[in-house]
């Protein structure tokens, strides 16, 4: 039997419904559904499919069956559809300011060869790797297309804003931020997908002809502000950027039903090797015990008083930060909880240490000129709730300090990410403090993030 496999678009394509059966265990995921019953919540989980029961599925999985079909040697035709078929064509870059003959470049520059030959995909390279700039040479190679770049925090936006600026892109139309341009008036589109997500589907569905998402791994759900767009949106082109894929099947698959697999991958290790990255040298502090926080069971409580409010914990982050502030480095320490931040910055007062503060409520331009000094070393020590984990770009920044804990890979891993971006004057290792906490819930959190630091390669350093 043949597997006929239909593209009808860039968002759908279809399957002959009597084929499902044989391409399944590729498309698989377990997915859990909470229910409530008279004792509270439940949860039940079970085997479910990216395929509908009438065939048709998200086209990023294409590429996937395809493969899944040569290894178990199932013989599969594709067929696309008028609608499924790609004109549009690739020139050569032109954008200003972009090394391309340094390691770094020469990467970015195979990434781009690569987004030319599959034309939507996944490029998972690590942060401060440069993947606006593998943007910004799409965008270039792409003149006179419409096209729409996706992101989802102001930092990332007026970032992105900037940086497009520096490339020469003249014309770009923002919207977010409290900024809304008529976005049908420029080729180019840089928008927040909060804001972007409110227009009516009908006015831009057939208007881009790429579309390019950063921090992709925010495109985890189909029902989502990114499902709702993507899946509305014919763009023949789409890329994302990450850092890091969740671990969970079912985010995997429909990131990978919306952009595309992943066609460029570059791990931590291969980019430290290369001195694309600094070298992470990590700072393991232990945490006394204390029988009076001991005696909470809640994980609330717990976190509450082991971290938030745990003050020989608080004074031991000042205490590191000190002692790189000593040698002339910068210090940026990340925090989940606004009551957080003020009780480290109280005691940094205390200290006689010079800090500020960055959190929800710090308007955009204040961010960017705290970042600003901070990368000039006019400030040694920042604080910053997680609106700073991604998208801020400080590419002096010694020390970085994870003072909320937790257990999530992909926070976990953006904590050193702050500080891995390479500068002039910058030696090729950057520090990591973190801690090891001996309380219920935290203590196990803390052994998940040495086994992520492991995994990556940066506890062998």
């Amino acid at each position: 039997m043949t597997v006929r496999i239909h593209i009808i678009d860039h968002v759908h394509s279809s399957i002959d419904p009597k084929g499902i059966k044989k391409i399944k265990p590729c498309v698989e995921f377990k997915s859990e559904r909470w229910y409530t019953h008279g004792y509270g919540m439940g949860s039940t989980t079970r085997k479910d499919v990216a395929i509908n029961k009438d065939g048709t599925f998200l086209t990023g999985l294409v590429p996937r069956i395809k493969e899944y079909c040569t290894e178990k040697n199932i013989e599969a035709k594709v067929i696309r559809g008028r609608n499924a078929l790609n004109r549009i064509r690739f020139i050569e870059p032109n954008v200003k300011g972009i090394e391309t003959k340094t390691k770094q470049g020469r990467e970015q520059f195979a990434v781009l060869e690569k987004i030319k030959e599959n034309r939507r995909g996944v490029v998972l390279f690590p942060t401060g790797s440069g993947k606006t700039v593998i943007a910004a040479l799409v965008i270039s190679s792409l003149n006179g297309k419409n096209i729409l770049f996706l992101c989802h925090t102001k930092d990332i936006f007026f970032k992105t804003r900037d940086a497009f600026k520096n490339y020469g892109f003249k014309k770009v139309a923002m919207y977010g931020g409290g900024i809304k341009d008529d976005i049908f008036s420029s080729s180019i589109t840089l928008a927040m997908i909060q804001s972007f997500a409110k227009i009516d589907p009908r006015k831009y569905c057939s208007y881009y002809d790429c579309v390019i998402v950063d921090e992709a791994h925010h495109i985890n759900s189909l029902d989502s502000q990114y499902g709702h767009v993507l899946q509305r949106m014919l763009a023949s082109v789409r890329l994302g950027f990450t850092a890091t894929l969740h671990s969970e099947k079912e985010k995997q698959l429909n990131l990978e039903g919306l952009m595309g697999p992943v066609i460029a991958n570059m791990t931590q290790r291969e980019a430290i090797k290369k001195e694309i990255l600094a070298k992470p040298i990590f700072s393991l502090i232990n945490v006394p015990y204390n029988t009076a926080t001991a005696k909470y069971y809640r994980y609330r409580d717990l976190y509450e008083w082991g971290i938030v409010k745990n003050r020989v914990r608080n004074r031991l982050i000042i205490k590191e930060v000190l002692k790189y502030k000593k040698r002339g480095m910068t210090s940026l320490i990340l925090i989940k909880e606004i009551e957080h931040g003020e009780q480290i910055l109280k005691l940094a007062k205390l200290s006689g240490l010079k800090a500020q503060f960055v959190h929800g409520g710090t308007v955009g331009e204040q961010r960017e000129a705290v970042a600003g000094l901070l990368n000039d070393k006019k400030v040694f020590c920042v604080i910053a709730s997680v609106i700073w984990k991604e998208g801020i770009d400080i590419p002096s920044l010694d020390h970085v300090v994870n003072a909320f804990g937790g257990k999530g890979e992909i926070p976990t891993v953006q904590v050193p990410g702050r500080g891995q971006r390479t500068d002039k004057g910058k030696k090729s290792v950057f520090y990591v403090t973190d801690f090891l906490d001996p309380y219920k819930f935290l203590s196990q959190h803390a052994v998940f993030r040495l086994q992520i630091y492991k995994s990556k390669g940066w506890l062998n350093h």
